[in-house]
Protein backbone atom coordinates (compact mmCIF):
# COMPACT_ATOMS: atom_id res chain seq x y z
CA UNK A 1 0.00 0.00 0.00
CA UNK A 2 2.62 2.36 0.61
CA UNK A 3 4.69 1.73 -2.27
CA UNK A 4 1.77 2.06 -4.39
CA UNK A 5 1.06 5.49 -3.06
CA UNK A 6 4.43 6.73 -3.35
CA UNK A 7 4.23 5.72 -6.79
CA UNK A 8 1.05 7.38 -7.13
CA UNK A 9 2.24 10.32 -5.54
CA UNK A 10 5.45 10.42 -7.65
CA UNK A 11 3.80 10.30 -10.82
CA UNK A 12 1.75 12.84 -10.19
CA UNK A 13 4.88 15.11 -9.56
CA UNK A 14 6.32 14.01 -12.91
CA UNK A 15 3.06 15.07 -14.53
CA UNK A 16 3.17 18.69 -13.43
CA UNK A 17 7.28 18.88 -14.08
CA UNK A 18 6.38 18.17 -17.61
CA UNK A 19 4.31 20.38 -17.40
CA UNK A 20 6.58 22.91 -16.10
CA UNK A 21 8.93 22.33 -18.49
CA UNK A 22 6.70 22.92 -21.29
CA UNK A 23 6.15 26.12 -19.91
CA UNK A 24 9.70 26.93 -19.90
CA UNK A 25 10.02 25.46 -23.17
CA UNK A 26 12.71 23.09 -21.27
CA UNK A 27 13.50 19.14 -21.79
CA UNK A 28 15.26 17.06 -20.30
CA UNK A 29 18.44 17.51 -21.77
CA UNK A 30 18.09 20.48 -20.81
CA UNK A 31 17.41 19.09 -17.56
CA UNK A 32 20.47 16.86 -18.03
CA UNK A 33 23.09 19.73 -19.69
CA UNK A 34 22.57 22.98 -17.22
CA UNK A 35 24.41 23.67 -14.57
CA UNK A 36 22.84 22.47 -10.93
CA UNK A 37 22.16 25.97 -9.71
CA UNK A 38 20.98 26.90 -13.27
CA UNK A 39 18.42 29.98 -12.15
CA UNK A 40 15.61 28.13 -14.48
CA UNK A 41 15.77 24.64 -12.50
CA UNK A 42 15.86 27.09 -8.88
CA UNK A 43 12.54 28.83 -10.45
CA UNK A 44 11.30 25.26 -11.58
CA UNK A 45 12.22 23.87 -7.97
CA UNK A 46 10.21 26.48 -6.42
CA UNK A 47 6.73 26.02 -8.17
CA UNK A 48 6.98 22.39 -7.46
CA UNK A 49 6.86 22.80 -4.16
CA UNK A 50 4.33 25.63 -4.10
CA UNK A 51 2.52 22.99 -6.39
CA UNK A 52 2.92 19.71 -4.98
CA UNK A 53 4.33 18.08 -1.90
CA UNK A 54 7.85 16.71 -3.73
CA UNK A 55 10.38 16.35 -1.51
CA UNK A 56 13.60 18.27 -2.13
CA UNK A 57 15.84 14.53 -3.04
CA UNK A 58 13.25 13.85 -5.51
CA UNK A 59 13.43 17.68 -6.87
CA UNK A 60 17.05 17.28 -6.64
CA UNK A 61 17.13 13.99 -8.46
CA UNK A 62 14.39 15.15 -11.23
CA UNK A 63 15.94 18.25 -12.40
CA UNK A 64 19.94 17.40 -11.80
CA UNK A 65 20.20 19.98 -8.74
CA UNK A 66 22.61 17.58 -6.23
CA UNK A 67 21.17 16.72 -3.23
CA UNK A 68 18.34 18.08 -0.89
CA UNK A 69 19.98 20.62 0.70
CA UNK A 70 21.03 22.32 -2.11
CA UNK A 71 17.69 22.22 -3.80
CA UNK A 72 16.31 23.92 -0.25
CA UNK A 73 19.09 26.19 -0.16
CA UNK A 74 18.65 27.38 -3.68
CA UNK A 75 14.71 27.68 -3.46
CA UNK A 76 15.10 29.55 -0.64
CA UNK A 77 17.58 32.15 -2.32
CA UNK A 78 14.69 32.44 -5.56
CA UNK A 79 11.72 32.76 -2.66
CA UNK A 80 13.70 35.86 -1.74
CA UNK A 81 14.24 37.12 -4.89
CA UNK A 82 12.37 35.77 -7.37
CA UNK A 83 12.49 36.60 -11.23
CA UNK A 84 9.59 38.23 -12.56
CA UNK A 85 9.74 37.10 -16.17
CA UNK A 86 10.15 33.26 -14.89
CA UNK A 87 7.74 33.82 -12.13
CA UNK A 88 5.13 34.57 -15.13
CA UNK A 89 5.93 31.57 -17.75
CA UNK A 90 5.22 29.62 -14.53
CA UNK A 91 2.06 30.97 -13.12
Amino acid sequence: MAAEMKATREALWQEELAALLARLKRGPADVEQERKSAFWKTALAAAMKDRTTATNRWLGEAINMGVRHEVSRQVGRWKRNPDARLSKQLA
